[in-house]
């Protein structure tokens, strides 16, 4: 699965859109597949592209998460909850979760 996203995101590149749109590209992956993707992901960022991902950010590692988006847009239930940086947004998160359990 990782070689099938990181193909997919090589395929995107090489169009040069202003925009690579992802969903769940770390689902099904292991740890060590996760950075790599994640390193994909930020690689694009560093050319100039802006990445928009769809995840479940519970269930992707905090490592790749981190790695992979420097601004991070929180939205559940069609409302923002987070906007600001990748290093508080799994915190921020969880707390929005716990609040609504």
């Amino acid at each position: 699965r990782a070689k099938a996203v990181l193909t997919r995101i090589g395929c995107a590149m090489v169009r040069s859109p202003p925009i690579v749109c992802v969903e769940d590209p770390f689902r099904g992956l292991e740890p060590r597949s996760c950075l790599a993707v994640a390193k994909a992901l930020n690689d694009c960022c560093a050319r100039g592209y802006t990445v928009i991902a769809s995840l479940d950010a519970a269930a992707t590692p905090q490592a790749a998460f981190e790695l992979a988006f420097s601004r991070v847009v929180g939205i559940r239930d069609g409302k923002v909850c987070y906007c600001g940086d990748a290093k508080h947004a799994a915190m921020h998160c969880a707390l929005v979760i716990q609040d609504a359990e």
